[in-house]
């Protein structure tokens, strides 16, 4: 679920850059999405801070070994919940910082 959950929080940055007429055929993931929308300050400093940490385990959930340690993450079946619950705030967040202006969590 950490890994189906990052793949919708990355179909809504990418929404979120189209909408707003910015092009992401060349983003490959949740990290480029929040790095180029932070260039056109759609998000704050904090929202794409809390990107980086669910691309982490969207990347720990999605592959077998992490590309430094060569290890395999093991994940607590709470992570699953935490990560699903950690996105919808973020969503809702980014959501209230574009529409109303307020800065949320």
């Amino acid at each position: 679920s950490i890994d189906i959950g990052g793949q919708a929080f990355e179909d809504f940055l990418r929404r979120l850059a189209t909408d707003n007429g910015i092009n992401v055929v060349s983003c490959t993931g949740i990290q480029q999405l929040a790095d180029l929308i932070i260039g056109q300050k759609l998000i704050t400093i904090k929202h794409l801070e809390i990107c980086k940490a669910i691309n982490s385990f969207r990347i720990a959930a999605g592959h077998n070994k992490d590309r430094t340690s060569m290890e395999k993450w093991t994940l607590n079946p709470d992570a699953a919940i935490e990560c699903i619950l950690l996105i919808l705030t973020v969503i809702r967040s980014v959501h209230n910082y574009m529409f109303k202006k307020i800065q949320m969590f």
